[in-house]
């Protein structure tokens, strides 16, 4: 029988990223008595549904107490090595009165010892005192770890009934209108706001169908909507000649257009979907799955009254290698909570190895900047790099 042997961290992805890379028959966890009350569900249903971990099991040792540690770590081992079992250690993570026992008692007994490098997605051999390691003698195995998976392994679920269609990107020909938009918005920036929700407002709400063609007479927009007429034309001619509305006129008595079909419209109506698509369709490319409009439930239960579940939406998430990156979308001005909720929601569901970013058309303030960078968040302002390069060139690297 293979059997890992680890300290339990309160950081869930350091608890099973061995079993995650090799076929594991037992494991066994040494961990405060607090951390293994708080961690033991969500860790054991993760390593017997998704890794094929037949069994597990709890050492409670007492905190600061090196003689109580060494103890158990030697009780247990002797017991699995008693049974015939290969054992292999994993200090990802540990505390350091357990990797002093660990170390002491894998030299001893010749138990090979290995550590993995999460951030890095990088495996580290420590096995020179041990005439067997974990590479040969284990099978390899590389178990499907996706949002889904890391998200329940931090005792969540992703509330699938939340999302919004209009949150979603199926076609090249989505892509392509999503670009278009983007361009056209960043071209008219201080006006989209008050532009999108002009004809939010404005249209009728039975103006669902795409075919139908809209007509109105010129608004007050100077006192009303605060865009000028000029302006309010000059997009509707901008946004024809990018193919996204059609049969497009306007002179001083009247206005009128067309959608190109019902995901711009649905755009055009949200100001703030368009930098949620153009910011998911940047991050999908450096990442091994990615989502946008994700609802997160927080205690892995989806109840059949909406108002039962606690929730947060993230705007786009983000998975490369076992790093989650939580990215948070702001058009326009951006308040100071919605700092507090992304540190918040990356804390909860993503743990210290997550990565949090901002993506806003507006520069933030200089106190707001400065607690962002205090909180470990990476702002990028759309108005100095509309392209969002940054995202991957400081962020995320293949």
């Amino acid at each position: 029988m293979k059997v890992n042997v680890e300290f339990l961290d309160t950081d869930p992805i350091e608890n099973v990223i061995t079993c995650l890379n090799y076929k594991m028959d037992k494991v066994v966890y040494f961990g405060y008595p607090q951390i293994i009350e708080q961690y033991r569900k969500v860790t054991e249903d993760f390593l017997r549904k998704r890794c094929g971990v037949s069994e597990v099991c709890f050492y409670p040792v007492t905190e600061l107490d090196l003689g109580d540690i060494e103890e158990t770590i030697e009780a247990a081992i002797r017991l699995e090595r008693d049974a015939g079992n290969e054992i292999f250690v994993d200090i990802t993570g540990g505390e350091s009165l357990v990797l002093v026992a660990f170390g002491v008692f894998a030299a001893s007994m010749e138990i090979p010892m290995h550590a993995y490098d999460i951030a890095a997605n990088r495996f580290l051999a420590l096995d020179r005192h041990a005439s067997y390691n974990i590479e040969t003698s284990c099978q390899a195995q590389d178990v499907p770890f996706d949002l889904d998976a890391f998200i329940a392994l931090y005792g969540g679920q992703i509330n699938y009934r939340l999302h919004k269609g209009l949150k979603s990107v199926e076609t090249e020909e989505q892509a392509n209108l999503i670009h278009a938009m983007w361009d056209v918005m960043m071209r008219h920036a201080e006006e989209w706001n008050r532009f999108s929700n002009y004809l939010k407002n404005s249209e009728h709400p039975e103006f669902l169908s795409i075919e139908q063609k809209l007509s109105l007479k010129p608004p007050k927009f100077a006192r009303e909507n605060g865009i000028d007429l000029f302006s309010f034309y000059e997009i509707l001619d901008d946004c024809e000649q990018a193919g996204l509305l059609y049969d497009v006129h306007h002179d001083s008595d009247s206005y009128g257009y067309a959608y190109r079909n019902s995901m711009v419209r649905d755009s055009f109506w949200d100001a703030g979907s368009i930098l949620e698509l153009h910011t998911y369709l940047i991050a999908r490319t450096f990442g091994d799955d990615c989502r946008i409009g994700v609802h997160l439930d927080w205690d892995g239960i989806i109840h059949s009254q909406p108002d039962e579940d606690t929730t947060n939406e993230i705007d786009v998430l983000l998975l490369y290698g076992y790093t989650p990156v939580f990215i948070s979308c702001k058009n326009g001005h951006v308040k100071k909570d919605a700092l507090y909720e992304l540190e918040t929601v990356a804390n909860r569901f993503g743990g210290k190895y997550a990565k949090k970013v901002l993506v806003a058309t507006k520069d933030l303030t200089q106190s707001d900047y400065l607690r962002a960078k205090e909180m470990g968040i990476i702002v990028i302002s759309s108005s100095r790099d509309p392209k969002l390069e940054k995202l991957g060139r400081k962020l995320i690297r293949k």
